[in-house]
């Protein structure tokens, strides 16, 4: 009756309006398992995290504020890390709005300024006698200019390995005395294939966007990996995880690059079905903070909340690794007191 109702509002035959139903309902049906395939996993464990304390730095935006969400909802004390104190507040306060038992302190830091990072260790320190994680999350570069931080390191790196090594490095005794802990760096897939400039870290002689970006991001692994080499804590596991690619990131770079934004916003529906939601490109940053610490494969890469490995890249090179280790030291200004180890 239905059928033949919307038939006749249509003016065509029954037989035409059902094939015209079956297709609309195949593509609708591809697209949704396209969508879910994008999105990948959920975290699936099932665990609480109360009486834990978390640090997470560039926590007032995108993946940074999920993974507060999610963790502060499973019972942890969220210490959210942001430049922008006023969008922290606003993350926070709709965090708590979601999760009204939500343990939630906004704290600024910015990693662009070696004393911005003093500032907040010392008032950290002040305040908390133990710190069980920290996820390096926050992230930046996407600048068509050569940009430097406070320090005038090259902005993409200067913020996302060396600021967070500097972060890392004064907490590193706070993750000890609170162990089993642990250490996130959230970093991309895009690190699997890059390379570290070794001739030219800062991008000084020639600066490109995405070979910046990437060379910190891949930076991120490294640094992990060093840290679980060059100290083998048994109790401070370290690791690294590709979110996957989510709007938020690819949003980023739209506002600061006027071609990419032409191409942004008519592409949007299809970007927005090939790429993650924001809360499922959380999900193995979630995962690795929650996962039993023995379960936990210090100085591993995860992806789609499960361990991954590499061969031939430069982010499973150990050399490379304590190269960089020597090299931030030396930029930062700080000794290096630990012996070398071997590959």
């Amino acid at each position: 009756m239905l059928l033949r109702l919307q038939a006749q509002l249509f003016g065509m035959d029954e037989s035409k309006l059902f094939v015209i139903g079956i297709i609309i309902g195949v593509v609708v049906s591809i697209l949704i398992l396209i969508k879910m395939y994008a999105n990948g996993p959920s975290c699936e464990i099932r665990r609480f995290l109360h009486g834990k304390y978390v640090l997470i730095t560039g926590a007032n935006s995108g993946i940074g504020k999920e993974t507060a969400y999610e963790l502060a909802r499973r019972g942890a004390y969220v210490i959210m890390a942001c430049r922008d104190i006023e969008k922290g507040k606003k993350a926070g306060a709709e965090i708590k709005r979601k999760v009204p038992s939500a343990d939630i302190v906004i704290k600024h830091l910015d990693l662009a300024s070696k004393a911005s990072i003093d500032r907040f260790v010392y008032e950290f320190r002040e305040v908390y006698s133990r710190l069980d994680i920290l996820i390096n999350n926050a992230a930046t570069g996407f600048s068509r200019e050569r940009e430097t931080t406070e320090d005038g390191f090259e902005l993409a790196f200067g913020t996302n390995h060396l600021g967070h090594f500097y972060l890392t490095s004064k907490l590193m005794s706070l993750l000890e005395d609170s162990s089993p802990s642990r250490v996130i760096n959230v970093s991309s897939k895009i690190a699997f294939t890059a390379k570290m400039n070794w001739d030219d870290l800062q991008s000084e002689r020639n600066y490109n966007l995405a070979e910046a970006y990437n060379q910190s991001k891949l930076a991120n692994i490294l640094h992990a990996k060093e840290l679980a080499r060059r100290y083998e804590f048994p109790n401070v596991r370290t690791c690294s995880v590709h979110p996957g690619v989510s709007l938020t990131e690819l949003s980023s770079i739209s506002f600061r690059n006027f071609w990419v934004k032409i191409f942004y916003y008519p592409l949007y529906p299809i970007l927005w079905l090939i790429t993650k939601s924001v809360n499922k490109a959380a999900q193995t940053t979630v995962h690795c903070a929650l996962i039993e610490h023995i379960a936990l494969s210090s100085g591993g890469i995860y992806q789609d909340c499960r361990q991954v490995y590499l061969k031939d890249c430069e982010a499973e090179d150990p050399v490379a690794g304590r190269r960089l280790w020597k090299e931030s030291l030396r930029l930062l200004g700080l000794p290096d007191d630990e012996p070398d180890l071997e590959p």
